[in-house]
């Protein structure tokens, strides 16, 4: 009982100092000291640690998020760092084990819909489509762009529900994606 205290006091703790941000015509720009990007007005976004999050209707609905990690944290769960050294199939695959160990039950749902080279920013990297089914039961798509530069691995995720959301917002992951500039 204890514990279930101290986890929702830290989440409270967590939530409490990061606030969400409407995103307007004054504030698409977003630069970091790793990257910049242009946002979609309308949405809101959050800030945690190394992540980055804008939704327009909520988390579980739909979301973007941009991480960017140093190369040995990268695949905390499976403990194996990214490099640029790796193909950009290795690090899809990297991700992929990476993810299922991050869940509980190991994903079994998980489905790779595709897996294929991409470049962002003039980087060699890859793009996953993914489809899995929550705890819950929903189905959730996801995709993935991720790449290693110099010390670091960035990964641009968008997810939303499969039916209904994902097609609604795939274009503005696209527009993200393509604004995407690093910095490292």
């Amino acid at each position: 009982m204890l514990r279930i205290a101290c986890m929702l006091m830290l989440s409270f703790l967590l939530t409490a100092c990061n606030t969400w941000q409407r995103i307007d015509a004054s504030n698409t720009q977003v630069e970091t000291d790793q990257y910049s990007v242009v946002v979609p007005v309308g949405w809101v976004q959050l800030k945690v640690g190394d992540h980055f999050l804008i939704t327009r209707d909520g988390p579980d609905l739909q979301k973007i998020q941009i991480t960017v990690s140093e190369a040995e944290k990268a695949f905390a769960a499976i403990e194996k760092p990214a490099s640029e050294s790796l193909l950009p199939s290795e690090l899809a695959e990297l991700y992929v084990a990476d993810l299922r160990k991050q869940h509980k039950n190991g994903l079994p749902s998980l489905e790779v819909v595709t897996n294929r080279p991409a470049t962002v920013d003039g980087r060699p990297g890859f793009e996953l489509l993914l489809r899995y089914k929550s705890d819950n039961g929903l189905w959730y798509q996801q995709r993935v762009t991720g790449f290693a530069v110099g010390d670091a691995f960035c990964s641009i995720v968008y997810r939303a529900p499969a039916l209904h959301y994902y097609a609604l917002d795939d274009r503005q992951y696209g527009e993200v994606l393509a604004a995407f500039r690093m910095k490292l």
